[in-house]
């Protein structure tokens, strides 16, 4: 069965060659990796609080968490913006410097010459001939390859730029570290998975576990656990909420799915350590320390 235009634009793209007056002062985060380019006149835009001019000679990369805000545009503007789920970036990723997501990520508005405009132009009329015009079971592939190679070509014009900037990859991989343990303590209650934290720092599930299993001995996944199972046992041990008000507030569906991974985590179910506070569990976990900042980047 083909993907409609609108299933293809909820996930995997979207492309518009019109700007509403409406969306002026307003702050959107889109979700997706966004590239726009400009087709004709011109446009003022925040990109977090750094302000971006965008005209016909340029390039805008968004990730996913940019908080864009619109200021001005002329009459006569017309862009195409082309919207891509992190997912598809997995593909390159392996092959493509992490410092270069890095650099983009700091520096997303990008001047074109002649030739990239042509090339930029062409990307956007491919893109626009595959979604719109082609009905075929590998649609979704085309669009994905077609993105990759936009990466890839990119990465390559834009090398000389970022390589006397890049900061050493020891330090680059413990700030990942850093920063994944910093999300995961604001936001473990809520989210238990890899790909939700691989996200918020742009990067991909595998290279994210690739870098903490490095860097601390345990994968994303297993400090997860971790931190989950820690904080049931201090919930269990200093509240009278019930051990299904307890699984929720850590984000377990039901409380017996929070009785199987307390079980899995400590060998004992929540309500046998409820009734005997004194047990010492947390050896089981064989916890390789706190992974505080200035542990991370001595």
């Amino acid at each position: 069965m083909y993907k409609t235009a609108k299933e293809f634009s909820d996930s995997l793209y979207f492309c518009t060659h019109h700007v509403s007056s409406k969306m002026m002062g307003k702050s959107f985060f889109l979700g997706k990796i966004i590239l726009i380019f400009c087709d004709r006149g011109n446009m003022d835009l925040l990109v977090g609080n750094v302000p971006h001019h965008l005209s016909p000679d340029h390039m805008i990369f968004l990730h996913p968490h940019a908080e864009i805000t619109l200021l001005y545009h002329s009459e006569d503007i017309q862009i195409t913006a082309i919207g891509f789920m992190m997912g598809l970036q997995e593909s390159v990723l392996h092959h493509i410097d992490p410092n270069f997501f890095a650099y983009i990520l700091k520096n997303p508005c990008w001047k074109l010459n002649k030739v990239q405009q042509r090339a930029a132009r062409g990307f956007c009329d491919s893109f626009d001939y595959i979604c719109n015009y082609m009905e075929s079971p590998l649609k979704a592939e085309m669009i994905s390859n077609l993105f990759t190679v936009f990466l890839q070509v990119f990465y390559e014009n834009t090398q000389r730029f970022y390589t006397g900037n890049r900061t050493d990859s020891s330090v680059g991989t413990k700030r990942i570290v850093l920063q994944f343990v910093q999300k995961l303590n604001m936001h473990f209650k809520e989210e238990h998975r890899v790909a939700y934290y691989a996200s918020m720092l742009c990067i991909s599930p595998k290279y994210l576990t690739q870098t903490v299993k490095k860097r601390t001995g345990n994968t994303p996944k297993e400090l997860i656990d971790k931190r989950l199972a820690v904080e049931s046992l201090y919930l269990l041990r200093s509240n009278d909420k019930t051990i299904q008000e307890i699984g929720i507030m850590l984000g377990f569906p039901d409380q017996s799915y929070f009785g199987r991974f307390f079980k899995r985590m400590f060998g004992i179910s929540p309500l046998n350590y409820r009734m005997n506070p004194d047990m010492d569990l947390m050896r089981k976990l064989k916890l390789s320390g706190q992974y505080e900042e200035r542990e991370l980047l001595e």
